[in-house]
């Protein structure tokens, strides 16, 4: 039987030895939902046996470590390789379903590797821009946001303290999934809500996404601007309109007072 062996073992000086182990199917999500995440199947020793059969599913020890988990990865040259920079999140499971992502939405990452079938979903940076919600309630920041279908799905962490810090550097230590209407309900009981983007908005008049219930269907927002950011009459309106904005990667603060009454 295939093992892989443990990263904490010196393989030059000691031989392979069978040891119980753990078969895990891996599935690799690039979004959400990912309707055809790839399946990480284990490197194969041909050496050992000359019958080909299906891949298998990647061998742990009995009682798996992050460390462990993270060396296997390293291993791969293609697509399922993995690294600490890439800020993987693992969880029980992920659906592939749009349907199934709805307002309350709501997973964590797995504490512990005991299952036979693992979900990753990795940081994209590059995919959609980030959201920072600042507000007397809670401060809060997005790494990645999606739209599978109805709900807005966030990524991300809340912030005991909220800094402006340079965004390219956040980075997500806690990995909840949550759908808007959680998100939302940490700021309803705020009384107006601005929002600032990154790089600033352009002089275009500012278009509201098309209702969700009517794809045909599009309306002009009138929302009160001012030359640092603008009056929200609802605060999904930049988040959507971001997420549909091909190739700009614009990130959205939304915060309890302007922005020019916050520098005074």
């Amino acid at each position: 039987m295939l093992t892989f062996a443990s990263p904490h073992t010196n393989t030059d000086l000691l031989p392979l030895k069978e040891e119980p182990v753990r078969l895990v199917q891996f599935r690799l999500h690039k979004f959400l939902p990912d309707r055809d995440p790839i399946i990480v199947h284990s490197e194969r020793d041909f050496s050992r046996s000359l019958m080909v059969s299906d891949p298998m599913p990647v061998m742990l020890s009995r009682s798996p470590d992050m460390t462990e988990i993270m060396w296997n990865f390293s291993r791969f040259k293609d697509g399922r390789r993995l690294t600490l920079k890439d800020n993987p999140h693992f969880y029980e499971r992920l659906p592939t379903s749009a349907e199934e992502y709805g307002s309350q939405f709501r997973t964590d990452p797995i504490q512990t590797f005991h299952h036979d079938k693992i979900s990753v979903l990795t940081d994209s940076p590059l995919a959609t821009g980030r959201v920072f919600f600042e507000t007397a309630q809670k401060a809060m920041a997005f790494v990645n946001v999606w739209v599978p279908k109805d709900a807005i799905i966030f990524k991300g962490s809340y912030l005991s303290v909220f800094l402006f810090s340079p965004p390219n550097i956040l980075l997500d230590v806690r990995g909840r999934l949550e759908g808007e209407s959680i998100i939302g309900s940490a700021i309803k009981n705020t009384p107006n809500l601005w929002c600032y983007e990154e790089p600033p908005l352009s002089n275009a008049s500012w278009l509201s996404l098309p209702d969700r219930s009517s794809p045909s269907s599009t309306t002009t927002a009138t929302p009160t601007t001012s030359p640092t950011g603008a009056l929200l009459g609802d605060w999904r309106e930049p988040i959507l309109r971001m997420l549909r904005s091909q190739g700009v990667n614009t990130n959205i603060h939304i915060l309890d007072k302007s922005p020019s009454a916050r520098l005074h």
